[in-house]
């Protein structure tokens, strides 16, 4: 019976390593690169001053992480001795995608990670960046954290732009956008009886109404408060697009279609009768959610920051007192004050603000004419 347990429990070592090697625990599958560099740091001839010192400054970046708001272009410049990293924060929600375009100096490497806030200040990896240009789908609506770090001894100088987008490409009536839609979710219905669960966009009768994705024809029904309807299903997404009050309906039931195919026509069926022509568009998951993300056409554009020289350099405060932001705008809240002659490092820029860091790792946003670089 020992012999039998001994080799049973052999048996079971040799099963644990193939099985471990065939998945590689040490590799991205199982861990970001920003995490996989750190437990590879315990295994480095670096000393563990220096590993410490990283780690402190990825802690302290997202301590100190700063706000953004989109879209913009930000311009980060670390030198290897300062242990440099970033932390931005901003608001997104489920729907959108986030454009990331990212270009270095050179082909050192950088972290790039972005981490949703569960609670305040209890963050989650969400997704690491490991393309030039990414569109990272938001599935859920919160406040995300693009943190940025290079490896130990390794300078960096990059820009990031960070844009957003719709998850679809193709707007669901043809020939319209953002300025067509005059009725959004959560709008009193039947005197407050019930919430509106999508939004209205409004267009002449006979209008083509457009497939916003590749997908299956669920459901072609008439009746009821949406008259003539149509079900579009999003594998991909997993979730369904409906279409109502329409005038005609051009597809039938389990057909596929591609994205920008027509799928009926604008109308004022069922409870629309006596209203002016128009789709409802909602999206439902497990139940109805916002379509408006998923749709709405981003216009602006991210400019450049126009001090983006300075990154890079030390500065002074100049003026008595300098208020450091905890945004790129003159409006946002005072994060702190820092006192006239005090020496910071000019790691990144943002609009017409620099990101300074203080000598005690303070990270805040300040106005280029409190300062005097050089």
């Amino acid at each position: 019976m020992k012999t039998y347990l001994r080799f049973a429990f052999l048996l079971f070592l040799l099963s644990l390593v193939a099985y471990l090697f065939y998945l590689n625990p040490f590799s991205e599958k199982f861990w970001s690169p920003h995490s996989l560099y750190e437990l590879k740091l315990s295994f480095s001839d670096y000393s563990q001053a220096e590993i410490e010192e990283w780690k402190y400054a990825e802690t302290q970046a997202i301590n100190d992480s700063l706000f953004v708001n989109l879209p913009t272009q930000i311009k980060v410049v670390g030198e290897a001795k300062n242990f440099t990293a970033w932390a931005y924060r901003m608001t997104l929600q489920e729907g959108q995608k986030l454009a990331l375009d990212i270009s270095k100096s050179s082909e050192k490497e950088l972290f790039i990670d972005v981490l949703f806030e569960e609670s305040a200040g209890d963050f989650r990896h969400f997704e690491s960046i490991k393309e030039n240009a990414t569109d990272l789908f938001i599935s859920e609506s919160g406040n995300y954290l693009l943190r940025l770090q290079p490896p130990i001894n390794q300078s960096i100088s990059g820009n990031i732009s960070l844009l957003l987008k719709p998850a679809y490409d193709v707007f669901p009536v043809e020939g319209k956008g953002n300025k067509a839609i005059q009725s959004f979710w959560g709008a009193d219905r039947d005197g407050g009886r019930r919430k509106h669960e999508g939004i209205d966009i409004f267009a002449a009768k006979g209008t083509p109404l457009l497939a916003v994705c590749d997908g299956e024809i669920d459901r072609v029904k008439e009746g009821g408060l949406g008259g003539k309807t149509v079900w579009l299903y999003d594998k991909e997404l997993d979730q369904s697009m409906y279409y109502a009050h329409l005038d005609e309906q051009l597809v039938s039931e389990g057909q596929y279609v591609s994205a920008g195919d027509p799928i009926g026509t604008v109308g004022n069926t069922g409870n629309a009768r006596t209203t002016p022509p128009h789709l409802h568009f909602g999206i439902y998951l497990d139940k109805a959610i916002d379509p408006l993300p998923f749709v709405k056409k981003q216009t602006a554009s991210a400019k450049s920051p126009k001090y983006a020289n300075e990154v890079g350099k030390r500065g002074m405060i100049s003026s008595k007192p300098a208020r450091m932001y905890f945004a790129p705008n003159s409006k946002s809240k005072a994060k702190s004050v820092l006192v006239k002659g005090t020496i910071v490092d000019i790691i990144g820029a943002s609009g017409s603000f620099l990101h300074v860091k203080t000598a005690d790792r303070g990270s805040y946003f300040v106005k280029k004419g409190d300062l005097k670089v050089g």
